[in-house]
């Protein structure tokens, strides 16, 4: 996960814009990966989310509750080579009001899927965190 260094700290009502990035530490280029994202709902609501990815992924997206969204991206031409860093999508989490605090977006890689459809690594968590005065 990737948030601006502009959005250590967001003005109350503001707008956190965070990407959802993944290292492929395989040895083998990646075709497709699931994530799952997930924030306070009482704090922040997702406001935008676009595609960063490269090429025409196939994507499959779910809201699995209020807070919590599952995003699949697939590709039949590698998502991200062996070793490299892919940025998949860019969100923006709009402050509810009354918002305050520390707030955390946590990005958990469930899936990184190789050509063949072969399990390449296992569960990865990031965080990243900003703070609404």
């Amino acid at each position: 996960a990737q948030r601006a260094s502009a959005d250590s700290v967001v003005p109350p009502g503001g707008t956190a814009r965070i990407t959802a990035s993944r290292v492929n530490r395989a040895t083998v280029a990646a075709h497709a990966v699931t994530y799952e994202v997930s924030w306070n709902p009482a704090q922040l609501s997702l406001a935008a989310d676009t595609v960063a990815a490269g090429g025409a992924p196939t994507i499959n997206r779910a809201q699995l509750e209020e807070g919590v969204l599952r995003v699949t991206f697939a590709e039949s031409a590698p998502l991200a080579a062996a070793g490299a860093e892919v940025a998949l999508q860019r969100l923006s989490l709009q402050e509810r009001p009354g918002a305050t605090g520390e707030q955390r977006v946590r990005i958990v890689t469930t899936e990184l899927r190789g050509p063949a459809g072969e399990l390449l690594s296992p569960r990865v968590t990031a965080e990243t965190t900003f703070r609404v005065p």
